[in-house]
């Protein structure tokens, strides 16, 4: 628990469920994130995408807690849109997944901040 939630007038268990946004490219890869994801008490997503484009469009229109940012999105630049997402959107956590076999597009993710 952070110092917020320890001084907050709710008990903790009544918070709300944290606000996930999925920008995965592959469909699925998406189906199956989500498929793990729904259903959860603690959960709810907010929205899905398959570009950075659009994800970049809607996080002006919504609120959201976690970023689930696939690293392989091809030629889209998502070492770029972490940096920039970091900089629009400070109290988003950036959580990055890839399908695996891309080291060093994970350590640049790290090095670019992602959480």
């Amino acid at each position: 628990m952070n110092e917020e939630e320890i001084h907050s007038s709710e008990p903790f268990w009544s918070q709300r469920p944290t606000k996930v946004y999925l920008t995965i490219n592959h469909p699925e890869f998406s189906s199956a994130m989500a498929g793990l994801l729904h259903g959860r008490s603690d959960l709810n997503i907010v929205g899905r995408a398959n570009t950075i484009q659009k994800t970049l469009f809607e996080l002006q229109k919504i609120e959201v807690d976690v970023l689930v940012l696939d690293i392989c999105m091809g030629e889209e630049g998502s070492l770029e849109a972490v940096q920039g997402i970091r900089q629009l959107h400070p109290k988003i956590k950036i959580l990055v997944t890839t399908d695996g076999g891309h080291e060093d597009q994970q350590v640049a993710s790290i090095l670019a901040r992602a959480d």
